[in-house]
């Protein structure tokens, strides 16, 4: 996929968001930075389980929602942003072969067979310029192609993308992940969950995590973190929560302000969830 048909798409993308900036991303094979190595305390900190301290989600009370899943298998969340257009972490797919990846959308339900499922393979991927795979963490955003485009019903809808979001304020992300860092694999709910977090300065972002040995470097340009109000840990995103979106809501719209991406176990007290911001897809 060509980067003139990515930009192009996200340029008739602005016609309904708030920044009419070009977008720079490019096809398939990413350029790689000079980006100093770090450790982690998570052998994959991209992936994160589900939503911590969430509660179940209403019947397609966020149509925009899919699942990515490899061999019938969930393994990482995203968002619809066009009919043929996925938003998602990039370090969702750096391990998977993608004619093995669906997309599946409509979905509330994952154990069951429900009559508004969508699903399509991957027919393309472009990953942000700036985004480094064996790194994984810093402008881990992909965007998704698919031949045959989603029909939009209730059940299956596309998010307007947020330009820059650097104010406090609340948002709501989005998963099928674990509801606890220390849960099986194998005791992933089935139902998609959400959980109210609060989106932080870049300010506190970056101390918090600046204090941290172990952890990826935050980057204020490039990340949000959220988290519970009082970074007391107990709301988060989690294992398999990845990719999924951080959403923001002005006038009764949802608008996609990041993707889940890292963070330091699930729900830790002064360890708020970090995000991919969604704003660097609009040159911001």
């Amino acid at each position: 996929m060509s980067l003139l048909v990515v930009t192009a798409f996200i340029v008739d993308l602005l016609i309904q968001s708030p920044v009419p900036i070009p977008v720079p991303i490019k096809a398939v094979q990413p350029q790689i930075p000079e980006i100093p190595m770090v450790t982690t305390s998570r052998p994959r900190p991209a992936v994160k389980p589900f939503v911590v301290g969430g509660v179940q989600v209403d019947q397609h009370q966020f149509p925009f929602m899919v699942s990515l899943q490899f061999r019938g298998e969930h393994f990482c969340g995203a968002a619809i942003i066009g009919p043929n257009h996925i938003a998602t972490a990039a370090h969702c797919l750096v391990d998977y072969p993608l004619e093995e990846v669906a997309i599946v959308a409509g979905k509330h339900d994952l154990s069951l067979d429900e009559s508004t499922t969508q699903i399509r393979p991957i027919d393309g991927i472009s990953d942000h310029e700036k985004f480094n795979p064996y790194y994984k963490t810093a402008y881990d955003l992909s965007i998704l192609t698919t031949n045959e485009p989603f029909i939009f019903n209730h059940a299956v809808q596309a998010i307007t993308l947020f330009g820059t979001f650097d104010e406090e304020g609340e948002a709501t992300t989005i998963g099928w992940g674990k509801l606890d860092e220390n849960d099986d694999d194998s005791a992933l709910p089935n139902i998609l969950n959400s959980v109210n977090v609060k989106v932080f300065s870049s300010q506190t972002c970056d101390f918090m995590y600046g204090n941290c040995v172990d952890c990826p470097t935050y980057l204020p340009e490039a990340m949000l973190c959220a988290g519970n109000k009082d970074l007391s840990g107990g709301k988060d995103a989690c294992q398999y929560d990845s990719g999924g979106p951080l959403v923001i809501k002005r006038d009764g719209v949802n608008y996609l302000a990041g993707v889940v991406s890292w963070g330091v176990g699930c729900g830790r007290a002064e360890y708020p969830g970090v995000y991919a911001r969604i704003s660097t897809l609009l040159g911001r």
